[in-house]
């Protein structure tokens, strides 16, 4: 079932939806993705109970605002970014209990490049290829990168995965009109 979870709320320099990668279509020009630190990536939803190839928020450079719309549980795992919530500094490598409206801030790592925010039951969003891993420069996937699409503040998953779309259609020329989120 879908509902939106996670709002991001400022603009972060390059943050993308990854899970176990795309493989398998070489042959056809398409390069493997997925994360990029795979053990991090694994941790984290292997502590949440989640399924093998859930989806989650892999954050490069940190300097990443989140707000929750719903309860849940989440797990940070991969560089240290001093996170907080609701400015009260928290664990990584551990399940997050969250509330409605908590806040989480990631700071810039001193060192290490990727995090990943795993949520439980991980992030729905439609596959391309097997694989729900964002490849930014062959644009495919999930969440498109910041740094290519201007993500826009104050919007949810959900709400990126819509515009994307009706984006995409406008550019094949398939209409499009309808509002954003």
């Amino acid at each position: 079932m879908k509902y939106k979870i996670i709002k991001i709320s400022n603009e972060p320099i390059f943050s993308s939806i990854q899970d176990e990668g795309r493989y398998a279509f070489e042959q056809f020009g398409v390069p493997n993705s997925g994360a990029g630190d795979k053990l991090s990536y694994r941790i984290g939803n292997l502590l949440l109970g989640n399924v093998f190839n859930s989806a989650s928020i892999e954050i490069l450079y940190g300097n990443t605002n989140f707000e929750f719309l719903n309860n849940t549980q989440i797990c940070i795992t991969g560089a240290d970014m001093n996170p907080k919530v609701n400015g009260i500094p928290v664990k990584m490598w551990e399940i997050i209990n969250i509330s409605k409206g908590d806040k989480l801030a990631l700071e810039a790592s001193a060192k290490n490049l990727r995090a990943y925010l795993s949520v439980k039951n991980g992030i729905e969003l439609g596959s391309t290829l097997n694989s729900k891993s964002t490849h930014s420069i062959f644009d495919l996937g999930g969440m498109r990168p910041v740094s290519y699409t201007h993500l826009r503040a104050h919007e949810t998953v959900l709400d990126i995965e819509w515009r994307l779309l009706l984006e995409k259609k406008r550019v094949v020329g398939g209409g499009g009109g309808g509002g954003g989120g």
